[in-house]
């Protein structure tokens, strides 16, 4: 689908993170070959003897894709696996290696409709392949199908978030942009198929060590039942993303200042009488033994 290849940035723009930068890795099978010449181990150059060999196909459009087969037969210390469980599987390529920054995954994924119901593991990032000293490698964030829909998964027995029904027989792209961290508190992961989120996982270590990872796609049936995907537009772009900062404390408020009382306001003037000046008065009336006047008339002038 290679009107897919030309809205690569598109999709990428469309999660709200802007990679306007060539991508790391990019297999678009246009050339007719197999990513890698279909290796599964970088270090041996190893190749699965699967019975369906992966084979690059085309379309009436003239469109180039990948397509893999686990069979049956396809189980055993052979192909990595303890029977029934399958695989069929290519190694894409690897992060850089640095911790705490995020890259983004793409690719097309078709699922057959004979396909319907199975178990498998259908996209991978994996780390400590064949070292050792790494005892706590493994595979780390995955895409899986079960009973009819796509999950996105965090290593064996980690998160596990449902993404939706499987459109069988019809292309589907995929953006996983993960966090690489092996701190927990950091670690992320978000899906979106054809631009739209449609799930996540948060507070989970994406990183088993610090270390790079490896990057599959694979059918890795654990029904031991014949699987089938197609692959296009497989790509990797890597960020350097600097931690983030801590938030500043707020700064302190001052108390408020007091508010004074109100000052009193003093009782209004008496209501004058309309006149100023000097009065001069007369009263006649009488006083009792006690000293007691009794005024019977008063007159100012």
């Amino acid at each position: 689908m290679k009107a897919r290849c030309l809205r690569l940035l598109t999709c990428l723009l469309f999660t709200g993170t802007l990679y306007a930068q060539t991508p790391a890795l990019f297999f678009g099978m246009e050339d007719g070959r197999l990513p890698n010449n279909g290796i599964y181990d970088p270090n041996s150059r190893g190749i699965y003897p699967n019975l369906v060999r992966p084979v690059v196909l085309t379309e009436p459009s003239g469109n180039h894709y990948l397509e893999l087969t686990a069979s049956p037969s396809d189980c055993g210390p052979t192909f990595n696996t303890v029977c029934p469980k399958t695989r069929a599987e290519i190694w894409l390529g690897t992060t850089t290696g640095s911790s705490d920054h995020s890259a983004t995954f793409g690719f097309d994924l078709r699922i057959p409709g004979s396909n319907t119901g199975q178990n498998n593991l259908v996209w991978q990032l994996f780390q400590g392949l064949g070292d050792p000293n790494t005892p706590n490698g493994g595979r780390t964030v995955w895409v899986g199908t079960q009973s009819g829909r796509f999950f996105v998964a965090i290593g064996n027995n980690g998160a596990h978030t449902d993404l939706g029904p499987i459109p069988y027989g019809q292309w589907t792209h995929f953006d996983v942009i993960v966090y690489l961290t092996t701190d927990p508190s950091r670690g992320s992961v978000a899906v979106y198929m054809n631009s739209a989120r449609v799930g996540s996982i948060t507070g989970q270590a994406t990183e088993n060590i610090v270390a790079f990872s490896n990057l599959y796609v694979n059918i890795v049936d654990f029904g031991g039942v014949l699987g089938v995907a197609d692959y296009d537009n497989l790509s990797m772009i890597e960020a350097s993303t600097p931690p983030p900062t801590s938030t500043p404390p707020p700064t302190s408020t001052p108390p408020p200042t007091s508010t004074p009382p109100p000052t009193s306001t003093p009782p209004p003037p008496p209501p004058s009488m309309g006149f100023t000046g000097t009065l001069t008065c007369s009263a006649t009336g009488t006083v009792n033994a006690a000293g007691v006047a009794t005024f019977t008339s008063i007159t100012c002038k």
